[in-house]
């Protein structure tokens, strides 16, 4: 029978540590580290091995057979992840922390590399076509609208806007123009704290953030809890919020709306779009992680697909060479 990783209620002090110990992980990571253990445990039922716990040369003979499968690391770093995690919830000491295993996980991080081939970025007039193909006068192209230039503007993940509220707490609009909302928490923010966002008016443009949650929140008359849910076919509203993988249906239906391929876009792609944006502009790294929210460059350049085309800032636009014309 397979080890169960599901995550059930509490019952027990042991499944309370449990839940505790889950807690530390975003649900997306969550989400992910499932997968990358069902496939740990795939791979050991055919090769006729314990996967909990598992023995060190399991998991280092496992991630060997990977690197011949695979062509990008982080699929096999999600398994590897995922080993740790379940070990860890369940009590059992981790092989992960085999000198052998992590060698193992070194030299195949060297041999397959890091590069990120992610989703395309909307951006552009990538953007600009998918919000024109949207039928703003429906409550849901509304809702749509909104959440796409609101994710864009922000650079959001997508579960990040999945806890945006409309309470008044979060939700403030200046007299100025714009909106301040808050994020009480996200991805690289386990602890909650919490940021501020400022929402800024682009007068007389159709990518104005503004306008399309101060119209999306007065068709919807929500004033209160998640700002992005669910309209149902009846034109009702469901009060739980959006899940994230509905970021990306929305984000594919109009992108294939305005002719675009949907398979090149997910819901991450309007947070590589605006930093693909930005730095192709010449903004500096700093500025662009002042929206973001990341704390190393090496992070931000992962959305940073640029394919080659020279921005702004490049170094090599500052270089003359004898016998050149400006």
């Amino acid at each position: 029978m397979k080890p169960s990783t599901a995550i059930v209620v509490a019952t027990r002090p042991q499944d309370e540590m449990r839940d505790l110990i889950d807690s530390r992980w975003a649900k997306s990571t969550q989400r992910n580290y499932n997968v990358g253990w069902r496939r740990f445990q795939d791979w050991c039922r055919e090769a006729g091995q314990s996967p909990l716990p598992a023995e060190p040369t399991t998991v280092a003979q496992f991630l060997l057979e990977q690197s011949k499968l695979h062509k990008h690391f982080s699929r096999i770093q999600a398994s590897y992840g995922a080993i740790r995690w379940v070990h860890v919830r369940l009590g059992h000491p981790s092989p992960t922390n085999d000198d052998r295993v992590k060698l193992v996980m070194s030299a195949v991080k060297r041999k397959l590399g890091l590069r990120n081939e992610g989703k395309n970025p909307l951006h552009g007039d990538e953007l600009v076509r998918t919000i024109r193909a949207i039928d703003r006068s429906t409550l849901t192209g509304k809702r749509d609208a909104a959440l796409i230039l609101v994710g864009f503007w922000l650079a959001l993940r997508r579960d990040s806007l999945m806890h945006l509220r409309a309470d008044a707490s979060d939700l403030k609009l200046a007299p100025h123009g714009y909106y301040s909302i808050f994020l009480d928490t996200s991805k690289t923010d386990q602890e909650k704290v919490g940021r501020w966002f400022q929402l800024e008016r682009r007068p007389r443009s159709i990518l104005c953030p503004v306008k399309a949650l101060a119209d999306w929140l007065k068709a919807s008359g929500i004033t209160k809890g998640a700002i992005f849910v669910k309209v149902m076919p009846n034109g009702g509203l469901w009060a739980r919020g959006l899940e994230g993988h509905a970021v990306a249906i929305i984000i594919k239906k109009h992108a294939e709306a305005a002719g675009l391929d949907p398979k090149l876009f997910s819901g991450h792609s309007m947070r590589s779009g605006f930093v693909t944006q930005a730095m192709e502009d010449g903004a500096t790294a700093e500025a662009v992680m002042d929206v973001t929210g990341h704390t190393s460059t090496q992070m931000l350049m992962r959305y940073w697909r640029h394919h080659g085309t020279p921005s702004k800032q490049s170094a090599a636009k500052k270089i003359r060479m004898p016998g050149e014309t400006t």
